[in-house]
């Protein structure tokens, strides 16, 4: 085997190694870009179910003055209660959207240490065979 052939051989094997690595690069940013997508029309149904239940609220509320009914204070609890849910939940989710913008972040940055090593390591090859 001759020192092209050699040369061919490793340069064949590095730009399938930066094609896959590239790969993945574009992988992991359309799914940080897919999560975030998702969070925010989560969060959307969210802020508009949480609207909708508060002016229901604000109808359920008795007049001033007026005793409540027992049956009315239970329904507004149990809406209040549905509110509080749902405001909870939209807070879970902007974290678990964190969570996974980290992991995603963590791996992006493994991917472009692993691109930076490989063309290093070309470069090293390149300097070497001049």
């Amino acid at each position: 085997m001759t020192e092209d052939d050699v040369d061919s051989i490793s340069a064949a094997l590095s730009g399938d190694k930066r094609a896959v690595l590239h790969a993945q690069l574009k992988s992991i940013q359309r799914e940080k870009l897919e999560r975030f997508v998702i969070e925010i029309f989560g969060g959307k149904d969210i802020n508009e179910t949480v609207s909708d239940l508060r002016n229901e609220l604000l109808k359920m509320q008795p007049e001033d003055g007026t005793r409540e009914d027992p049956q009315e204070r239970r329904d507004r609890l149990v809406v209040e209660k549905e509110v509080l849910d749902l405001t909870k939940e939209g807070r879970e989710e902007k974290r678990n959207t964190w969570r996974d913008a980290q992991n995603l972040e963590r791996e992006q940055r493994e991917v472009e240490k692993e691109l930076l090593t490989t063309a290093q390591r070309d470069k090293r090859l390149h300097d070497f065979k001049d």
